[in-house]
């Protein structure tokens, strides 16, 4: 009942016009989308629902910022993050490179003339499923998050560690689906391929960054940049923090790598890229939110998506 209530008033301040008039105090506005999978509709849930997210919504949110947006490369929005605009600018990324999100997702947005970009770890490439699906609570659609905080901090994330963890505890592992599996080089290469897409660094192994040591954190970095470049023609020298996690010695490590921005996430859309214009905020886009809570979060209407 309250997802219910929340979209008819997100429906009801979209058709009373609020949205367009806080887009106009606003005019500063730029922000970064981060998506994670797109799943077909009506399929059994599984997994980390709230990274999961219907084709259908998909599309609504696409055709939504083309409404709403000017949806512009990430290159651009970073070239000019504080630039003034009457209408939204926004930049569509995707983490994980989850195969529903690099087929069925990037098909939908450069159907629409659409940019966006692939944030990659190259060693989750092919995998059946991550960890954080396998486990999570099929009754909750989530990792409880005490025992999510407590993999983070004491195995930094890292699918090894994690599932050994896991088979010691017998932790039970949900049954992996196809359309929860991380996508393949060669339909990231296909991906890569069309107009308007481009490929950029999520780590090598998808750990948390901040948990650890100085030589792991420069190979973390340095391995995955070094491996896209190779494979991917026109690799962005772009980060994206796993779990959205970083900290100013993740900063430094991805400067001495030779990344060129960095990108974590927060409770602000703005993109703005702070004082040094070199790490930038991105707007985690859960699997539950509406289009209209799209639009007015893009708006600068907090609080209700």
């Amino acid at each position: 009942m309250r997802a219910v209530a929340r979209r008819w008033l997100e429906s009801a301040i979209i058709a009373s016009g609020g949205a367009t008039l806080a887009s106009r105090l606003r005019l500063a506005r730029t922000i970064v989308l981060a998506y994670h999978d797109v799943a077909p509709d009506h399929v059994p849930t599984f997994g980390d629902a709230s990274l999961h997210l219907p084709l259908g919504r998909f599309v609504e949110h696409l055709e939504t910022l083309r409404r709403s947006a000017d949806v512009v490369p990430l290159d651009a929005l970073l070239r000019s993050a504080r630039t003034r605009t009457a209408r939204p600018r926004v930049a569509i990324t995707f983490d994980d490179a989850y195969a529903g999100a690099v087929i069925d997702g990037v098909r939908e947005v450069v159907a629409r003339g659409m940019p966006a970009t692939i944030f990659v770890a190259p060693g989750l490439l092919g995998a059946r499923a991550c960890w954080w699906d396998e486990l999570a609570d099929p009754a909750t659609g989530e990792v409880a998050p005490q025992l999510r905080d407590r993999l983070l901090a004491e195995y930094a994330g890292l699918e090894e560690p994690i599932r050994a963890w896991a088979a010691n505890a017998g932790a039970p592992l949900a049954r992996p689906t196809a359309y929860t599996r991380i996508a393949t080089l060669a339909e990231l290469e296909a991906a890569a391929r069309l107009p308007g897409i481009t490929v950029a660094s999520h780590s090598w192994s998808h750990a948390r960054l901040d948990r650890l040591p100085d030589d792991a954190l420069a190979d973390e970095l340095r391995r995955s940049l070094v491996w896209l470049c190779e494979r991917i023609p026109g690799t962005r020298p772009w980060l994206a923090y796993p779990y959205g996690i970083g900290s100013p010695a993740v900063v430094a490590a991805a400067r001495a790598v030779g990344y060129q921005a960095t990108f974590r996430i927060s409770g602000e859309a703005g993109a703005s890229g702070g004082a040094t214009g070199f790490e930038f905020a991105r707007m985690n886009v859960p699997a539950g939110m509406s289009a209209s809570g799209l639009a007015l979060r893009t708006a600068g209407v907090p609080g209700l998506a």
